[in-house]
């Protein structure tokens, strides 16, 4: 699994689709997978969808790739990557079920039938971002440009199914944000703000691919951003999408790449999907942190004073494969060690956070986040930690309070 996709709050219960290979734990045949749950931790796995039909939908016989979804009339429309050859351009599937587990292609697909204006420089073309504004649809769709770089693609609409072309929204000559490509983009608005969000990735080089995220004006056809930044500063984090819930925050979730992880080697599946984040923009920058039904998942909590005799303190956990870890106090990094001898070294350092950090262990997976912040890691060879060793400045105070997670 990669790529969450088509995220939609619906009928009472949270719908998380994802770039899925049914066939083996590699990237091909990609369809989407897809699960639901009402309280974001007790997920029920539904029937795969979109799956490869060449002879009868020849525009999306290499590939269903990333979507998202949106809701009309009573109904739940998805904007989808159909990958035929060479040539991706966006489709449109609609659920006929109330649960949203069959997805009908629809006959005029492709929605759009070409690339752009100048097509002959548009290197990529996939990938999208559907809201309503001002009576219309406005689409945004991932690419990249020769000479430029990482560029977002707008459309307008009347109805989801005729696509005028707008322009350029924003392209890496106007944005502090690298790539050659920008995928899975994410567009939307918090009040007055604007808020863009895009994975980056340079296909000719062996850099990390990253999300980036821009605050900034909206309009209709452009966008002015004002501040950018790392989306989530570990290397794990990549193509996240968000939507909103019926309680009105912008939940998100991003797809944790441990395929990057030698422990995956031989492994019967590989990605996970990072634990749901609540996003908001304060003080004119987007801070996000773990949705607040997780805390539903606590056990009885220990706390462990931080030593002010000695540089670092080691807080028990005897062999626990989930929990959470949070700091009261400033502190450098956290050791977490296996029973085996594997051990991850958690760097708060890259967060700059300050006098406190929330980390989420499960199965080898690490979140952190503070002060807004998030990085995320994985090592998949410590599926379980017998002691945090927590570094912090010597003389100083703190507390270290854990939890089981019951996952």
């Amino acid at each position: 699994m990669n790529d969450p996709n088509g995220l939609v709050d619906w009928n009472g219960r949270h719908h998380l689709f994802f770039q899925h290979n049914p066939d083996a734990p590699t990237f091909g045949n990609m369809s989407w997978g897809h699960a639901s749950s009402v309280d974001f931790f007790r997920w029920e796995e539904h029937a795969v969808t979109l799956q490869s039909s060449p002879d009868e939908f020849p525009y999306d016989r290499d590939g269903r790739y990333s979507g998202c979804a949106v809701a009309v009339d009573g109904q739940v429309w998805f904007v989808y990557t159909g990958v035929e050859g060479d040539m991706q351009l966006p489709c449109l599937a609609r659920a006929s079920d109330p649960g949203l587990v069959d997805l009908a292609r629809d006959p005029a697909n492709p929605v759009i039938r070409s690339r752009p204006d100048g097509a002959e420089r548009v290197t990529d073309f996939r990938d999208h971002s559907v809201r309503h504004e001002d009576g219309e649809w406005r689409q945004v769709v991932g690419g990249g440009r020769v000479g430029v770089g990482g560029t977002l693609f707008a459309y307008r609409s009347p109805d989801l199914h005729h696509w005028e072309y707008d322009g350029v929204l924003l392209d890496a000559g106007r944005a502090d944000i690298p790539g050659t490509v920008w995928e899975c983009p994410d567009v939307w608005r918090a009040g007055a703000e604007g808020v863009v969000v895009v994975s980056a990735v340079d296909p000719s080089t062996d850099g990390p691919a990253q999300p980036w995220w821009a605050i900034g004006e909206l309009g209709a056809r452009s966008f002015v951003p004002r501040l950018t930044a790392r989306l989530d500063l570990g290397d794990r984090f990549y193509a996240p999408q968000s939507y909103w819930d019926g309680a009105g925050r912008r939940i998100m979730f991003g797809w944790l790449t441990t395929h990057h992880d030698p422990g995956s080697a031989g492994a019967e599946s590989v990605g996970v999907m990072s634990v749901p984040r609540e996003l908001a923009v304060r003080g004119g920058r987007l801070v996000q942190q773990p949705v607040a039904e997780l805390e539903a998942l606590r056990g009885r909590p220990t706390d462990t004073a931080l030593s002010a005799d000695a540089p670092a303190t080691t807080v028990p956990l005897d062999g626990a494969d989930a929990f959470e870890l949070v700091l009261d106090g400033p502190a450098a990094a956290v050791d977490l060690a296996g029973d085996d001898g594997e051990h991850l070294t958690v760097d708060l350092g890259v967060l700059d956070p300050g006098p406190s950090a929330r980390l989420l262990f499960d199965h080898g997976v690490v979140e952190v986040f503070a002060d807004g912040r998030a990085a995320s890691w994985s090592h998949l060879r410590l599926p379980s930690v017998k002691e945090a060793v927590v570094r912090h400045p010597q003389g100083g105070s703190g507390s270290a309070r854990v939890w089981g997670l019951a996952v």
